[in-house]
């Protein structure tokens, strides 16, 4: 289920081919570090299948997910990083409210797609500023201007860069293999 640099089409049409080969596995590494979004309906309903109760999606309070009948029942590790945004963030918060994941890696960066403008200085600076007021998740964790913490703030060494290693990941196995 790794996501790095796919769309969330992409990673539903995965879901629909792989979960059946891993729905039953004790644990489940879900990686969304360098996922910029996409669909918030395509995350929504992964999330389906990683919740265990109804909860309310987190962009529209009136959008009750339930759990898929074949929910995974194991413990999920998701990993998250400052490139996570917009839908991916959304599926983040999601998951991060339904009690059934532990976050690994840095906050996500903050955007959920809150209408947001590109705007440029006379300097060419740059900046992608969300439009419209910022609303509160079902749990009330603002969907804008403040990435979501992760349970366990793990960043890249230089160290383990050099030695090509993920340090969040290597994070996550070491969680997994104490229990």
């Amino acid at each position: 289920m790794k996501s790095t640099g796919q769309s969330w089409k992409t990673i539903h049409c995965i879901r629909l081919a792989t979960y059946p080969q891993v729905k039953d596995l004790p644990y489940l590494i879900i990686d969304v570090r360098q996922n910029g979004g996409g669909s918030s309906g395509n995350g929504r309903d992964i999330c389906k299948y990683f919740i265990r109760k109804e909860q309310p999606h987190c962009l529209g309070k009136s959008q009750i997910m339930q759990p898929e009948a074949d929910a995974y029942k194991g413990r999920i590790y998701l990993l998250t990083g400052t490139k996570t945004f917009s839908a991916a963030e959304s599926f983040v918060m999601d998951m991060k409210e339904s009690d059934n994941a532990t976050l690994i890696g840095e906050p996500t960066g903050g955007d959920t797609g809150n209408g947001p403008r590109n705007f440029a200085t006379k300097h060419l600076t740059y900046l992608r500023i969300p439009t419209r007021e910022p609303a509160l998740s079902p749990k009330g964790f603002p969907m804008e201007g403040v990435g979501i913490p992760p349970h366990h703030r793990v960043s890249q060494t230089v160290a383990d860069f050099m030695k090509d290693e993920d340090t969040a990941l290597n994070y996550a196995i070491r969680l997994i293999t104490e229990k």
